[in-house]
């Protein structure tokens, strides 16, 4: 089992050309289960700018919606070297792709085509974006998440 995961910088890229409904049969994500992870890094690279999206703790969502999961909040932090003012990236947008992609492997590997059944969203996996003094390693050994 790998706590973390990295994924290649066109990952995002792939995610968005193709249909939610392949999503389970991308060939960057056949060989992976993401819910064996901790931590999913996703770079991030549009108009000629990169940022990081971290996904952490996807593989606890249920426990902690039930409160049975004592460890850090499941979350999505995005790091970004410019202000959201400047930034080329709609980081919201992303995260939007974000828990699309983790419904559907979420129904994938639970072997359900309910579409209703839905545990990611932006209240149970919400987007944290750092700014100012934080840096992307002091911002996970903090205990603000």
């Amino acid at each position: 089992m790998n706590r973390v995961h990295s994924f290649g910088i066109n990952f995002m890229r792939l995610l968005y050309s193709t249909k939610p409904i392949h999503y389970s049969k991308m060939n960057d994500i056949a060989h992976v289960d993401v819910f064996e992870s901790d931590i999913l890094l996703i770079p991030f690279e549009a108009g000629g700018h990169k940022s990081l999206f971290v996904v952490v703790g996807a593989k606890y969502i249920r426990k902690y919606q039930q409160n049975l999961f004592q460890g850090t909040r499941p979350c999505i932090i995005h790091f970004d070297s410019l202000t959201s003012r400047c930034s080329p990236h709609k980081a919201h947008n992303v995260a939007q792709r974000l828990y699309v992609w983790l419904n559907v492997l979420w129904r994938s590997s639970n072997n359900t085509g309910d579409q209703f059944i839905a545990p990611f969203n932006k209240r149970s996996l919400p987007m944290i974006q750092p700014r100012g003094k934080y840096t992307p390693f002091t911002y996970l050994l903090t205990d603000s998440l």
